[in-house]
């Protein structure tokens, strides 16, 4: 399950990069909401509906000075619940653990 939505992750990134509609429209389901993050615009959107989506992408491309390249360690998504409380270290340093404190 884990590398299925990956390698989803992946063809989507790819295909936003070329700018490839066909690909795009095999990844998005067609009532798909997007917000993006763009640098000096800060957050726009949401964007709803799959064409609607794919027009924010195109105009955005032909606006585009240079070539964009979205690298999979930059791609996150939002839980729709709150995650569990974190247990354990929560960071590490000279070999020594922290723990959080309550």
């Amino acid at each position: 399950m884990i590398a299925e939505l990956q390698q989803a992750v992946a063809n989507y990134a790819y295909a936003l990069d070329e700018l490839n509609v066909p690909e795009l429209e095999t990844v998005l389901t067609e009532d798909t909401t997007r917000t993006f993050t763009m640098p000096g615009q800060g957050l726009l959107g949401p964007v709803a509906g799959r064409a609607a989506v794919l027009d924010f992408i195109r105009d955005g491309h032909t606006a585009q000075t240079g070539r964009v390249r979205h690298h999979l360690g930059n791609v996150w998504s939002r839980r729709r619940t709150p995650p569990p409380p974190r247990r354990g270290p929560v960071c590490c340093r000279r070999g020594t653990r922290a723990r959080a404190s309550r």
